[in-house]
């Protein structure tokens, strides 16, 4: 709340995560999910790469969009 009444700029209250994640052996990847296969475990974005992983989180907002991603979505039960 401090950002959007002055007082506080975003770089006062932030910090880059990959380095911590990294040393607990935690990849992070910040793009766009094009689909989640989760029998395969396997997450492939829209630029084509593909990430296999062991758990998953998708952080999508304070308002998820499950309809932007196959595979997410209270209605299939993954989610």
């Amino acid at each position: 709340v401090w950002v959007p009444f002055g007082l506080r700029a975003p770089e006062d209250i932030s910090f880059d995560l990959a380095p911590v994640l990294a040393s607990k052996r935690i990849a992070l990847r910040h793009e766009t999910a094009a689909l989640v296969d989760l029998d395969a475990r396997v997450v492939v974005g829209v630029h084509g790469h593909r990430e296999r992983y062991d758990t998953l989180v998708v952080a999508t907002g304070a308002e998820p969009a499950w309809d932007e991603i196959p595979g997410l979505g209270p209605h299939a039960g993954h989610t």
